[in-house]
């Protein structure tokens, strides 16, 4: 038990790698529409939370996260940890309404449509997301779908984890979520060489 303590300890970081790399081999088989920056919480047995934030790829059958980042942060460390270079628009509810994490977003070469905080007026990137946001807001009624990977790890994996210190549930929430990516890749890369071999 202590070993596997040890290493649980230490594999969180090669968890969430993995867990970038098989969202890349997906989007390779899928094409996205659009991409959804989300967080949720998960307990330990001792009732302590840890959140964590997903950038997730909707596609026109699937769902699945593509990267992953713990904390209970500000928007902009949320944004910078789970963000990698990409395109196309990119949904986010009120909570990353924030200058600087919409200014990553653009950075990163997305188009940020982000529910406006009431609360919250100013900066240049904010002004400029909102005019996209007001252009067609029916688009953000898409961002629920977000959450379905959280919903199929709670129905596989149940809602709380058996253990106490959060670096190991952080490397069990991560395990979790590559044992459901790996199923997904398996199940549409066998459609992939299906369909390729019925063209041929």
């Amino acid at each position: 038990h202590s070993v596997i303590h040890y290493w649980e300890k230490k594999l969180k970081e090669v968890y969430i790698a993995l867990v970038k790399r098989i969202g890349q081999l997906l989007c390779r088989f899928t094409r996205p529409r659009f991409k959804i920056i989300d967080s949720t919480k998960f307990a330990t047995w001792k009732q302590k939370e840890i959140e964590f934030h997903t950038l997730t790829a909707i596609t026109k059958k699937t769902v699945f996260p593509i990267s992953l980042f713990f904390g209970s942060v500000s928007p902009i460390k949320a944004v910078n940890g789970v963000l990698h270079k990409g395109k196309g628009e990119l949904m986010a509810d009120r909570w990353y309404d924030d200058n600087k994490a919409m200014g990553i977003m653009f950075k990163s070469g997305y188009i940020p449509i982000i529910k406006p905080n009431s609360g919250r007026y100013h900066g240049y990137w904010r002004r400029k997301a909102r005019k996209i946001y007001y252009s067609d807001q029916l688009k953000y009624r898409q961002r629920g779908r977000g959450e379905s990977p959280y919903g199929s790890l709670t129905n596989c994996y149940g809602d709380r984890l058996n253990t106490i210190l959060p670096q190991t549930t952080e490397t069990r929430i991560a395990a979790r979520i590559i044992a459901y990516l790996v199923r997904l890749y398996i199940r549409v890369r066998n459609l992939f060489i299906r369909h390729a071999l019925y063209m041929r």
